[in-house]
């Protein structure tokens, strides 16, 4: 797969997983977060995504947008997969609904720069 279409797919692998976390979360109080096992997997499985596919990226488009916190993303996927005992469903809740839908405005605007760059 060339770079071109390796990053197309990650960015579109990141928008998908936003727009999961952004449903699963969607009108949830957060005790029912907190108390709903189902949900907090799921979403934390989206952000494991979500860093993986920032790791996928090539240096290069990451580079070219770098106001992305990219490497935050990467970080966080490491965190729940290697320190997962740490998890803290209150810092998972904050994160997603503070921080996940300008990461989907900010990759669609990615998308759309990059778009423009390859005509």
């Amino acid at each position: 797969m060339s770079i071109l279409l390796r990053d197309e797919k990650s960015l579109e692998d990141i928008v998908a997983a936003t727009n999961w976390v952004a449903e699963l979360v969607k009108g949830i109080l957060e005790a029912e977060f907190y108390g709903d096992q189902k949900t907090l997997l799921a979403v934390l499985y989206q952000i494991i995504v979500m860093g993986e596919a920032v790791k996928r990226l090539s240096m290069e488009l990451r580079t070219r947008h770098a106001k992305i916190p990219w490497s935050d993303i990467a970080g966080m996927r490491d965190k729940l997969v290697h320190d997962y005992e740490e998890v803290i469903p209150y810092r998972i809740l904050q994160t997603v609904t503070d921080s996940a839908p300008a990461l989907t405005t900010s990759v669609f605007d990615v998308v759309e720069l990059e778009a423009q760059r390859g005509q």
